[in-house]
Order: C-alpha cells, then sequence, then structure tokens
C-alpha cells in the first residue's frame, strides 16, 4: 500500500511540476512565499506491551498547541497552487509518569519514577490548492504529510526506545483572497490522518499509536 501510494504522489508530483515549469516559461506564475500560524488540536491514542508479561496498556492524550509555519508556493494561471510547508518547531504528543516498585539486589523495595514522552518535529507537508471560488475565495486543499516522532523516556528498567517518522494525508476548507499590492491571506480549517506507528525497545516491549490532527489556520503571504 505504502509503494502504491508514494508512486501515485510522485506521479501527481511529477505531473504539476511539468505542468508549473511550463507555465513559469510562458509567464503568468505567481510565486508566493508567507508565514502561517496553526491552532493545532493533536490527539493520539496508543498502547504499549510488555514482552515479559504480554499486559497491554492503553492510552489517550489530547494536545492542544499553538504551530508557526512558513511556506513557498505557485500560483498557476489556472488558479491552482502547489506549495510547500514547513513546522520548525517541535510540538509534544504526550506525556505520562508513573511510579513503579521492584525489589533489588539488596531484597529491599525500591520505587522509581518511569517518564515516558514523545514529540513531533521537522514536521513538512507539500499541498494542492484549488482556485479561489465565488466573493469569499472559498477553496479546498488536499496534501501529504510527514514529520519526525521523537521519544524521550527514563524506565526503570533501563530500555530505550528508537525514534521514527510518520506520514498522513492532509483535508481543509478555507477561504482565500489576494490583493493588488502582492499581499494575499488564507483562513482553513485542516484534518490530518497519520499512520499508525508502532516502536521496539530494545528489551522488545512495543509502543503503538495512531495520531490526528485538527487545525485552524491563518496565513499571509506575498505574491512577487
Amino acid at each position: 500500500m505504502f509503494k502504491a501510494r508514494l508512486a501515485a504522489i510522485t506521479a501527481a508530483a511529477s505531473l504539476m511540476f511539468a505542468y508549473a515549469t511550463q507555465a513559469v516559461a510562458l509567464g503568468g506564475v505567481n510565486i508566493g512565499v508567507g508565514v502561517s500560524g496553526a491552532w493545532t488540536g493533536l490527539s493520539t491514542s496508543g498502547s504499549h506491551t510488555l514482552r515479559t508479561t504480554s499486559v497491554k496498556e492503553t492510552t489517550q492524550k489530547d494536545v492542544d498547541v499553538v504551530i508557526p509555519a512558513i511556506f513557498l508556493q505557485l500560483e498557476l494561471p489556472i488558479g491552482f497552487v502547489i506549495g510547500y510547508e514547513h513546522n520548525p518547531g517541535e510540538a509534544e504528543l504526550g506525556k505520562s509518569e508513573t511510579q513503579r516498585s521492584h525489589i533489588t539486589a539488596n531484597e529491599t523495595s525500591e520505587t522509581a519514577t518511569q517518564v515516558a514522552q514523545a514529540e513531533v518535529s521537522d514536521h513538512h507537508t507539500y499541498y494542492l490548492e484549488s482556485p479561489g471560488f465565488g466573493p469569499m475565495g472559498l477553496y479546498a486543499v488536499v496534501g501529504w504529510s510527514e514529520a519526525d516522532v521523537i521519544t524521550n523516556e527514563n524506565l526503570q528498567t533501563g530500555s530505550a526506545y528508537g525514534d521514527t517518522t510518520v506520514e498522513g494525508w492532509m483535508y481543509g476548507l478555507g477561504m482565500k483572497q489576494s490583493f493588488d499590492n502582492g499581499f494575499f491571506v488564507k483562513a482553513v480549517a485542516t484534518f490530518t490522518e497519520y499512520d499508525d506507528i508502532s516502536i521496539t525497545s530494545d528489551g522488545s516491549n512495543i509502543v503503538a499509536g495512531d495520531i490526528e490532527a485538527y487545525a485552524g489556520k491563518l496565513a499571509l503571504g506575498y505574491n512577487f
């Protein structure tokens, strides 16, 4: 499935790039740059399976963050827009602290705090926008997003989890307006469904998770 999806993305990107290259050569293409800020709700559901007992613990974390971004885009003569957006910061997916007791080599009981935390960073999105329709400039957008998932843990067992990459599709509806001085604004609501992730620790414990993101974004840009 991943190879088929990647092939479809590559083919679509190649066609759009070829069209954009031809349009640039013929003129009439607006090159835009800008910044945005998005109120984002990250919803993460996950499970932790212990190797030794096969016990599975599940959890649900919802986090609200404001995420800034920068973007570069091409507006084609027919009104479609292809672009790239990058989020330079990090956003925490969730953090948990638990107390766990164990028997030491001296046969005494000892309690330790276990900390598990994960965050997303280096998030980027390739997107395609429809032309704006009507006086409000209503438009639809679809994109493909990718981000690094960084795990930070301090576990009693000494186990450690590696980092991974998560990918997903973004869909949205919004409004956009362009002005005679070259500036433009966009307001859009988006939903991103990321692929499920599974990370195995060096102690063979397994963490699995599903991430969804809801966002309301305001963008300001300038067309050259």
